[in-house]
């Protein structure tokens, strides 16, 4: 799954526990719609905390036309804190994929919370460099490995943050329901590519339909690399793996 980081690919890490707190002592509850944008094109400083739904960052499409997910935001994720602790602007739209719920959370409660304490502000530096760490295995998976291994890749990602990592021999559903067309721009293929390798999985046996759910086997992931498992080397405790 990794080839350089300790984090993973397509998806955040989780905001450590402290952080998390803060942004439910200060921050506002805001319902949001699927496919509201909340920021666009280096907007202002604002941090959304996603307490549920799903949304992502979208790499913008100006040049090619083409939706590109950078990273989902899964719940218990932030959105916009890379930007707004140092005020820099970032080309992404951080759009709503369902229906969500998020906490909007001044930057200047998260920026007072690292000035007063020093810990938190290496808590903060760990977790921001995570991220980008994430988006860094992604676009290196992206870019060097086959259209099946990417795939595999993103759906072992939201089992693991789910709290379950695949053995062998199990049947696992995956904990959310992601169309054709969101899975390819997340793992850069188109619609049709990812419905054909769904389609080939099915007739394997590797994976199976349960309503609207899908069913996947572990043995479906027994190819995939991880440097990890080969060195030990554990990412820190407050990271799932």
């Amino acid at each position: 799954m990794r080839q350089i980081f300790t984090a993973l690919p397509y998806i955040h890490p989780a905001e450590p526990q402290a952080i998390v707190e803060i942004y439910r002592r200060y921050g506002t509850a805001r319902t949001i719609k699927r496919g509201e944008v909340l920021k666009w094109g280096g907007e202002s400083s604002r941090i959304f905390f996603l307490e549920k739904g799903l949304c992502a960052y979208y790499i913008a499409g100006e040049l090619s036309g083409r939706a590109s997910i950078l990273s989902l935001i899964i719940e218990g994720r932030t959105m916009g804190d890379l930007t707004a602790v140092i005020g820099t602007r970032c080309n992404v739209e951080t759009r709503a994929l369902v229906d969500s719920t998020v906490l909007v959370v001044p930057p200047s409660v998260l920026k007072n919370a690292i000035a007063s304490c020093s810990a938190m502000a290496e808590l903060v530096l760990a977790n921001n460099t995570a991220k980008e760490e994430s988006h860094l295995e992604g676009m290196v998976a992206n870019f060097t490995l086959p259209p099946a291994q990417r795939l595999k890749i993103l759906w072992k990602v939201l089992l693991i943050y789910s709290g379950q990592n695949p053995v062998a021999n199990t049947w696992y559903r995956l904990p959310i329901r992601l169309s054709a067309d969101i899975c390819g721009q997340c793992i850069n293929l188109r619609r049709v590519s990812v419905s054909r390798l769904v389609s080939a999985w099915l007739h394997d046996g590797l994976i199976r339909r349960n309503g609207l759910d899908i069913e996947v086997k572990g043995d479906l992931f027994s190819d995939l690399y991880d440097w990890l498992t080969t060195t030990n080397i554990a990412p820190p405790d407050w990271r799932p793996d």
